[in-house]
Formats: C-alpha cells, structure tokens, sequence
C-alpha cells in the first residue's frame, strides 16, 4: 500500500508527462481515493440522475446539480465547452453542438467522477479536489495545451467537473490566459457571461493570478486587496469584490479560514497590493 502511494506521489511532481502521468493514479496528492469507474458510452440524463445520486451524500446537491444552469453545456469557443457531470449527456451534447459535432476529449477535472471515454474519443482525468489547500496549477500548461491540440485538430473538448462550478472553470480560465491572452479579469468575466454559475476558490483563483503574471509578466497582474467580513479577512481580486463579491461569501467563513478571525488568507499572489476593505456580510 506504501509502495502504491509513494508511485502516485510520483506521478504528480511537476513538469512534462504530468498529465499522462497521473491516468493511473489511486489517489490524489492529498490522499482522497480516485474513482475507477471507466463508461464506455455517453449517458442519458436519467442514467446520470442516477450516477449521481449515488454519489452525492448531500440530496440537496443531487437535486441541484440536476437543474439549470449547473447541467447546461456552455460553449466557450468554438473548440472547448464547459459542464458539470449533469450536462453531459446525449441529449444536452446534440442540442449544444449540432448533429455533426466532433467530440475529441473529455477533460474530467475530478477526482470523484467516472471516467467517461466513449469509443473514438480520449478522454483524461486531472485528479483534484476543490478546496484551499489543492495545487491545480501543475496541470495548467499540459492540460492547456492538450485543449488546443484538440483545436488544431477541429474538435470539441468537454471540460467537466462534478458541477461545472469551480475546477473544470478554472482550467477553462487558463487555457484562455495563455491561448487568447486575455488578463484573470477578463478571462473569468468572459467565462460567467457564458456560464453564470462559476465561481474558483480563491486559492484557485491565486493560482491563476500567478499563471497571468508566468505568461504575460509583472506589470499585467490582476489588482488584489485584502477583504474583512465579519472579522474575517482574505485576499480577493479586486474584480471579484467589483462585481460578484456575493458568490463568494463562503469564503468568509471559520472552515474556509481555518477558524481564524482577522487573519490573511494564503491565497495572496506575490505582488499583490495590501488595499483593504470591509463590509458587513448583511451588505451583500
């Protein structure tokens, strides 16, 4: 058992064939046990009601995740679209992408979610949680860049995580700081104006941040300041506060914080500004 967990620590060191690496995996870098469930075939939307239900311990989720907008498709381009697991499905996949569509991947960016691979199209798993504490950035430039084969080739990549929320909008977010060139702001923006319910973790959202400043230098960082909500502070991009700062009031709790009031998350990008604010939750 020892001997499997040190090989999947292996897997997830940094740098080429990380991607490829990390297919076989039994557990994540943080130790949650990966999903083995491989279908061969795209599901119905009964047979994913189902598949999630099995799945999710909150029946408030399962109920959640099976409505509008969480199991939309949404269309980024014309090359990558985006969905939770309850938008991908047969009759979700024609109505969004027409009869002739080319599906040529599936990006499965959970760890918890089977693995759908239908016959002629690829599919990959990027074995990550949703929380503060997950490095999702180690993925960003192989995963980005399989994204654009895929474009070079004329076909259709479905990026997906369990509700389309936060992991799958994060690697969406990176493939457009680094192959349209837009800035963080601009690259969530244009995302939530497709998809309205995104929202990356903060930590996610830093790890961009730093990726924006990796690809298009210093002097293009995303303005972040320091944010107190019923005494407790993170750091939050300015953009955020601007125009969706309600999205993101979970945040702003013990969990999230670690229990500690008035203190600085770690979720600062370097070089980010020390501007502060405050505001009372009942305000947003």
């Amino acid at each position: 058992m020892a001997e499997n967990r040190n090989s999947d620590f292996e897997a997830f060191k940094p740098g080429p064939g990380i991607l490829s690496r990390v297919q076989n995996v039994k557990t994540t870098l943080r130790g949650f046990v990966v999903s083995t469930l491989t279908i061969n075939h795209i599901l119905t939307f009964d047979e994913l009601d189902n598949i999630i239900s099995k799945r999710s311990s909150n029946p408030n989720h399962r109920s959640i995740f099976m409505q509008s907008p969480f199991n939309e498709l949404s269309l980024v381009n014309d090359c990558i679209a985006i969905t939770g697991l309850a938008g991908l499905n047969q009759e979700n996949i024609i109505s969004t992408l027409g009869q002739n569509y080319q599906l040529g991947c599936i990006m499965n960016v959970t760890y918890e979610v089977p693995l759908f691979k239908p016959n002629g199209i690829e599919a990959y798993r990027v074995p990550v949680t949703d929380d503060c504490k997950e490095d999702i950035s180690i993925f960003f430039d192989e995963v980005t860049a399989k994204l654009d084969e895929y474009r070079t080739k004329n076909q259709v990549t479905i990026v997906h995580c369990m509700a389309g929320v936060s992991r799958s909008a994060t690697i969406v977010i990176a493939y457009l700081i680094r192959y349209e060139n837009y800035s963080l702001e601009r690259a969530f923006q244009h995302l939530k104006q497709l998809r309205s319910v995104i929202r990356p973790n903060l930590n996610f959202l830093a790890q961009l941040s730093e990726y924006e400043v990796q690809l298009h230098g210093e002097e293009n960082r995303s303005e972040w300041i320091s944010h107190t909500i019923n005494g407790i502070t993170r750091y939050v991009p300015k953009f955020i506060i601007d125009t969706c700062l309600v999205q993101y009031l979970f945040e702003f709790t013990p969990e999230r914080s670690g229990s500690r009031r008035s203190s600085s998350s770690s979720t600062l990008p370097l070089g980010s500004n020390d501007q502060s604010t405050q505001t009372s939750k009942d305000n947003h």
